[in-house]
């Protein structure tokens, strides 16, 4: 089994003998699930034990319990799933509030995704999170990921529409900025209009 340890926390991946009262207490908290579509839905052993199993399944699908190395409690989860295809991955989290404004969102972030670049080979790693969760925002900037842009108007939320903010790192040590950066990076040649093809 991966384990992959940072400073203050450490991921593992998740089975069924991780589905505790506290993690089904973690996913029915209003605050925790408050950006996460799982809101939807009323949160019980058996769903979660049955999402889990799911999960561990999927050869494609990573999920890790986010676990602080002092006390080893579960505080959060951070999910990875790939496409073999295009050689991306799509990242999600979500942290217990007793863990909040602690890095370990950060930290979790960086572990996943630098296996995910050194381990799985992945080209690009991309996450999306609600323009109203600027803590989920600030997590994933401080990781290393750019914004890439925003779906307008995207999810219903605490009365409102917001945007969804699409977030991107690359492997290989690329640090691009802008698009321009990456047109250039990618040597893409422009058509004679002068447009990307």
């Amino acid at each position: 089994m991966v384990m992959l340890k940072g400073k203050q926390v450490y991921l593992q991946l998740l089975t069924s003998y991780d589905v505790s009262d506290a993690y089904v207490e973690m996913l029915s908290d209003p605050g925790v699930v408050r950006y996460l579509e799982s809101r939807f839905y009323p949160q019980t052993r058996g769903r979660i034990l049955s999402y889990v199993e799911e999960c561990a399944s999927n050869p494609n699908i990573h999920l890790y319990g986010i676990f602080d190395n002092a006390g080893r409690e579960h505080c959060g989860n951070i999910k990875l799933v790939v496409n073999w295809f295009h050689h991306f991955g799509e990242v999600g989290l979500a942290i217990h509030g007793n863990w909040w404004n602690k890095g370990f969102g950060t930290e979790a972030i960086e572990l996943i995704s630098e296996w995910a670049f050194k381990a799985l080979g992945l080209h690009k790693l991309v996450a999306g999170c609600y323009s109203s969760n600027p803590a989920s925002l600030r997590a994933f900037m401080k990781a290393g990921y750019l914004e890439e842009g925003r779906f307008r108007a995207q999810y219903w939320s605490e009365g409102q529409w917001v945007d969804e903010v699409v977030l991107s790192r690359f492997g290989n040590g690329i640090q691009l900025t802008t698009f321009s950066d990456f047109l250039a990076h990618e040597s893409i040649p422009a058509s004679s209009s002068g447009t990307v093809d």
